[in-house]
């Protein structure tokens, strides 16, 4: 309780991330949901990862105020965030045509098709979301944003590799995707702070 109340924005960080995330497969095709459609849980579950989902956005929202109101000089946080929304949305545009392009006018098969731009996808949206997270733990710390520094160098290099070794992985062992998708997005985001701003603090 006592590291509750003394690192309390990591704290909303991690259950806000965890419910999100969670709730998030809850409400899909996750690990979980084949199983209690055969059971006749499926209404259950969504009744609970709609609760998750929710209260994960309201604690995301309220950690992102927070950021706003004390760290957000020169619109800096929304001008990151506007733009890697734009980047999000672009690439994930351009692979989609990509995608089919290459399906429509090769003879490659549309599997393989499908998950190159997967792994492609899922390197440059990990990109995204640990260039906005630096980018906010910079701001957080009042240091001066550079994207030559050797420690985003080497975070960003780490993420790429673990983010391609689970993707792999995820192919070969399609029915452990999900979990390994859930538990590495969490360990890189909240493990990330932890490393740059709680653990400075300890």
């Amino acid at each position: 309780m006592d590291f509750l109340k003394k690192y309390r924005r990591y704290s909303e960080l991690v259950l806000g991330f965890l419910a999100f995330g969670l709730g998030q497969r809850l409400l899909g095709t996750g690990v979980l949901r084949p199983w209690a459609e055969e059971r006749q849980f499926s209404l259950n579950l969504g009744v609970i990862g709609s609760v998750l989902f929710i209260g994960g956005i309201i604690l995301l929202t309220h950690l992102l105020s927070w950021l706003l109101r004390n760290y957000n000089q020169d619109n800096r946080i929304l001008k990151v965030l506007v733009r890697a929304l734009l980047v999000s949305i672009t690439v994930g545009f351009l692979f989609g045509l990509l995608g089919e392009f290459l399906y429509d006018y090769t003879s490659i098969s549309y599997q393989f098709v499908k998950n190159v731009i997967w792994i492609l996808s899922s390197l440059i949206q990990a990109s995204i979301k640990i260039t906005v997270l630096y980018s906010l733990i910079t701001f957080y710390k009042g240091k001066g944003l550079s994207f030559k520094e050797k420690e985003f160098r080497n975070l960003l290099l780490f993420a790429l590799l673990i983010i391609g070794l689970v993707s792999v992985c995820s192919l070969l062992l399609p029915q452990l995707a999900e979990v390994l998708l859930f538990v590495t997005d969490n360990f890189l985001v909240l493990g990330t702070v932890y490393y740059f701003v709680i653990k400075e603090k300890i």
